[in-house]
């Protein structure tokens, strides 16, 4: 179903975008 993997994607996005965030606070 293309919906659902549109889903997915948006959910992986935001968690890389998160892990670069916490990334740079922590260094």
């Amino acid at each position: 179903f293309a919906g659902f993997v549109v889903i997915v994607g948006v959910i992986y996005v935001i968690f890389l975008i998160l892990l670069i965030f916490f990334h740079h606070i922590i260094y």
